[in-house]
């Protein structure tokens, strides 16, 4: 940035210098004059404002007001430290509008501050997704990944009929400062949320469908990944292959965690195990649960009353190919798929093996499921139905629309009747025939998705990646 004859220029991990800038040709045209050093190594990119030759504001990993009037280059404050800015600084008088993102999250906070001092009284989200949904047959309550939960009676969703914005958020969870973890979240029952985070300060919460925060759980270790909701209760996945089971009942005993038995060698010496991560959990019924990890071993939990309340491991299964996306249950099978390009159908409960299903490509996004169908993409658009038989089989495959810019599949396909509601992330919405694959209609709802069509009371919506929601139904009944 030039201002009067001097250049300021931001380079490498947050680092600000200014040079002297001349045309006289008996001096160099550049000369250093200063330089500063900021704290922090995130920056993916700076952004730099001036308003006079010794005053410059700062925007990469956070905001800062810099100075030269003394020859040196120093900070003067700071701001927004535990952020990355995420466009450039905007000036209108005195205020500068920044745009960053939050390190646990993909959506932009943007936020006004006084050029002088950093302060700053308001600030609103954009593009946050949404979690996790409540809901019941009066109202809906939605947590985005920034941690605000917005309840919405269940009249106040949009119909189609125009557009609606709720800027309030009910509550916001009092997430620790300097997070940089994502908040993890799922909905435990039709009325609960649970959502955790990692860091310093591993801290799990429940909350009703109102908003209200109505269990805390301070936690030992960072959770792997979003509570699994099973019995009355849900479980977190922690690391080196514990799981953890959390009641919802208050007068409930608490449950001993699930441990993974230490393996000895021949000596009968415990050997050394095996760092791992889990990747995926779903459970079975309210005492089985099914969990895979980054060693590939499948692992199946009972929950277990007696002689105490304890998550007990019935049985692990090798498997014999590193799993590429979570997999799936359904009608009492299980399906994984491995990167090898195949799809392998399990009985959920004994996991015996049922069928071997190999893909024409790679799978490209996790595995879905509706009542007697397991559904999987390749290439990143092409989806296919595999029947959940005696013997599984693929029965069709349904290419994207080569014309979207992003053809992969949004989200969950919706079964309704004899027809599959699929939305892609170009903003294709479509009702295929279940018996062959054929497209019925396809219409375009102007919207870059990030889900499949979900119902809240008896209307269907999809989520668009800036945490909104679009009403299906009139599509479905008009067709």
């Amino acid at each position: 940035m030039l201002r009067w004859n001097l250049l300021f220029v931001a380079s490498g991990t947050n680092r600000v210098t200014a040079f002297a800038v001349t045309d006289d040709p008996d001096q160099p045209p550049l000369t250093r004059i200063a330089q500063q050093n900021i704290v922090g190594s995130r920056t993916r990119s700076a952004y730099l404002e001036a308003t006079t030759s010794d005053q410059l504001w700062y925007a990469g990993n956070g905001l800062y007001r810099l100075d030269l009037s003394s020859g040196a280059l120093s900070v003067v404050s700071s701001v927004a430290a535990d952020s990355v800015a995420a466009h450039p600084l905007q000036r209108s008088g005195d205020i500068l509008f920044l745009g960053r993102n939050q390190l646990y999250t993909r959506s932009v906070l943007l936020s006004p501050f006084q050029i002088d001092n950093l302060a700053s009284n308001w600030g609103t989200t954009v593009g946050s997704k949404i979690l996790a949904v409540a809901s019941d047959e009066t109202a809906s309550g939605f947590l985005n990944e920034d941690g605000q939960f917005f309840r919405v009676q269940q009249s106040e969703l949009p119909t189609g009929d125009g557009t609606q914005f709720d800027q309030s958020s009910t509550i916001v969870l009092p997430l620790p400062n300097g997070l940089d973890s994502p908040l993890l979240a799922s909905a435990i029952t039709n009325r609960r949320i649970a959502a955790a985070v990692g860091g310093v300060e591993p801290t799990c919460w429940v909350l009703d469908i109102g908003g209200q925060i109505v269990e805390t759980h301070r936690l030992s270790e960072s959770p792997d990944l979003a509570p699994i909701p099973m019995g009355d209760g849900f479980v977190l996945a922690m690391p080196n292959g514990r799981l953890q089971y959390l009641s919802i009942n208050a007068n409930a005993k608490s449950v001993d965690d699930y441990k993974p038995k230490i393996e000895t060698d021949q000596d009968n010496q415990a050997e050394e195990p095996v760092a791992a991560t889990w990747i995926h959990a779903a459970s079975v019924s309210d005492e089985l649960l099914l969990a895979v990890d980054t060693n590939t071993k499948l692992t199946q939990v009972q929950l277990r009353a007696q002689p105490s309340p304890h998550l007990y491991g019935i049985r692990t299964v090798q498997l014999d190919s590193p799993v590429a996306v979570p997999f799936v249950l359904q009608d009492g099978f299980l399906a994984v798929a491995t990167i090898d390009n195949r799809v392998h159908i399990m009985d959920a409960q004994t996991l015996q093996p049922i069928k071997e299903i190999e893909l024409p490509g790679p799978v490209t996004s996790e595995l879905w499921s509706a009542k007697g169908w397991i559904f999987c993409e390749t290439d990143a658009e092409t989806l296919h139905a595999i029947s959940l038989t005696e013997s599984p089989k693929i029965v069709w495959s349904r290419p994207g629309d080569a014309s979207g810019v992003d053809n992969r599949v949004a989200g969950t396909p919706r079964l309704i009747d004899d027809q599959l509601l699929i939305t892609r992330r170009s903003g294709a919405f479509s009702i295929v025939d279940m018996s062959d694959g054929q497209v019925k209609k396809t219409v375009s709802l102007h919207e870059t998705l990030d889900s499949g069509p979900i119902q809240i009371d008896n209307e269907l919506f999809v989520q668009t990646v800036d945490g909104g929601l679009v009403p299906l139904s009139k599509l479905v009944a008009d067709e």
